[in-house]
């Protein structure tokens, strides 16, 4: 359709005497073949628009298979070849070979994939071999809007080529084009008609807005933020990318994909003002991470879940002297300060603990020192019973009220941050520390009292913090990385596995995480190095 309709104009063209040397034009039809039918001796130059989103779309598809390449990186000398770089101004290699860097490639260097230069040569041919048509490029951008005003006015859904109504649309888009939005007060003068102050009104406001518009788009001002919010909309797909990989694309459903990238890591956590914290505390059999409960117990509010919980193995001397329980596992009976109490399995207190969950809106664990020691076992407990998922699935993080005190608590103030000694000092409250029912109830008194106001994004961790940061051990005992930079990361989830999935996604991809988590940035280069130093 679109060939036929430029031959017939060219002919209409042509039969007015309107000699046709030039047409510009995209490369998405056959019209230029069609042309050249009836007027041999007619050339076409291609349009810039289509020019420049054709070779985008190049470079778009290269860096599908070249990490390296992304969108909105540019690509000039990029492979380290500057012996074409001596007679031009922005290449600044020949002032200082030694420290010469990349500003826009990865780590400042060049590219090395050969694979990748012999694809982008290919590309560079492609647009070698049609050179003069893409010399003194035209623009069909006016042509697009006029498309724009004629759609608005005979919208394609409503089928108005079959009206005749068309001729009258088609022609009010061509005086809005040339003449302004006040063309209906001077056809309404030419048809001696009243010109209607209203409709003046109406075309002058709309045709000041639409001067407005221009000058602000000619703006250098207007020019440099469209080019900024485009690198931010990049970025931000990028980002998106690191974090889930490529998730819609053409038959992306029939693509088998490896397991790392159907892996999603944690955006930074954050607290929104919809968290319930719900409180919580472990008593255990002795202070190995991998003890066994003895007691639990959980309060939100006026919500209350305690159990009592029968250890598979003995209760250390220590604990039972600090709790005052003790069980014989001979008869499966659990005792408390010599009375008898009915008790649960593990299995079973850590389901009921998960369901008591499931009634709260979104809860966030609060305990005293459970970063170090009560989530530890409870992770433990987790995963032993195959419950770990359902817990996640219920909760995404907790707070440790020891490390909220020493931040927000001065030291000269207090003797000791134990939750005894807080809660005396704070809330004036005494109560019989090391039972888990009263140290949940006691600390949920001192929280809403003393620390919620002060909490902060950086007080949350991550359900994953444990395993998370023990994914760094290796790095941290060789002083690889700061023992701080991976706690930080921990914090979020992010687990060193996460980090090399990053690096695979994206050449940059550790490093627009840590800006994510406002982590210094220098830190990538160390982390790569170590993946490379693995491979």
């Amino acid at each position: 359709m679109e060939p036929d309709m430029a031959v017939s104009m060219a002919h209409k063209m042509n039969d007015n005497e309107c000699v046709i040397d030039v047409i510009h034009a995209d490369n998405d039809s056959t019209t230029m073949l069609k042309l050249k039918l009836d007027f041999e001796n007619l050339k076409k130059k291609d349009d810039q628009n289509h020019t420049t989103k054709g070779i985008t779309k190049s470079l778009i598809e290269l860096s599908k298979r070249h990490k390296e390449l992304k969108p909105g990186e540019n690509c000039s000398h990029v492979f380290g070849d500057h012996e074409l770089c001596g007679a031009v101004d922005w290449c600044t290699f020949k002032d200082d070979p030694i420290s010469f860097k990349y500003k826009s490639l990865p780590n400042g260097k060049p590219l090395i994939s050969e694979d990748l230069r012999r694809d982008l040569e290919n590309l560079i041919e492609k647009y070698k071999s049609k050179a003069s048509s893409l010399r003194n490029l035209g623009s069909t951008q006016a042509n697009e809007s006029f498309n724009h005003s004629v759609a608005t006015k005979a919208p394609k859904s409503k089928h108005y080529g079959g009206s005749q109504s068309l001729a009258s649309r088609v022609s009010s888009a061509v005086l809005q084009k040339n003449e302004g939005y006040n063309y209906l007060e001077q056809m309404n003068e030419a048809a001696l008609l009243s010109p209607g102050e209203y409709t003046k009104n109406i075309a002058k406001k709309l045709n000041t807005e639409k001067l407005k518009r221009r000058i602000k788009r000619q703006s250098r001002e207007f020019k440099k933020k469209r080019t900024d919010l485009k690198k931010k909309r990049n970025k931000k797909e990028r980002r998106f990318n690191i974090h889930e990989s490529v998730s819609y694309q053409s038959e992306i459903a029939t693509i088998e994909l490896s397991d790392t990238e159907a892996v999603t890591i944690l955006s930074p956590l954050k607290l929104n003002g919809t968290e319930s914290f719900t409180f919580f505390d472990l008593e255990t059999t002795g202070l190995s991470r991998i003890s066994d409960i003895t007691q639990i117990a959980a309060v939100h509010d006026k919500k209350l879940y305690q159990s009592y919980v029968l250890p598979r193995c003995d209760i250390s001397v220590e604990a039972s002297k600090v709790t005052g329980i003790t069980c014989c596992l001979a008869k499966n009976k659990m005792y408390v300060h010599g009375k008898e109490v009915d008790t649960k399995s593990q299995y079973e207190a850590l389901l009921y603990f998960i369901e008591f969950l499931k009634t709260i809106q979104n809860p966030i664990l609060v305990g005293h020192n459970i970063c170090n020691f009560d989530m530890a076992i409870l992770s433990n407990k987790l995963k032993e019973f195959n419950l770990f998922s359902s817990f996640c699935n219920v909760t995404s993080g907790f707070l440790d009220t020891l490390k909220l005190a020493k931040r927000i608590f001065p030291r000269n103030e207090v003797d000791n941050y134990k939750q005894s000694t807080l809660i005396l000092k704070y809330v004036g409250l005494e109560y019989s520390a090391h039972n888990a029912t009263e140290d949940v109830q006691s600390l949920q008194h001192l929280f809403h009292q003393k620390m919620k106001n002060n909490c902060k994004h950086i007080d949350l961790h991550s359900i994953y913090y444990c395993s998370c940061k023990s994914s760094y051990d290796r790095l941290v005992q060789n002083k690889t990385v700061s023992r701080d930079t991976c706690i930080r990361l921990a914090k979020h989830g992010i687990s060193l596995s996460h980090l090399q999935i990053a690096n695979s996604r994206d050449s940059n991809g550790i490093k627009l995480l840590l800006q994510e988590y406002n982590i210094p940035t220098k830190t990538a280069s160390i982390f790569v190095s170590a993946f490379a130093i693995e491979q």
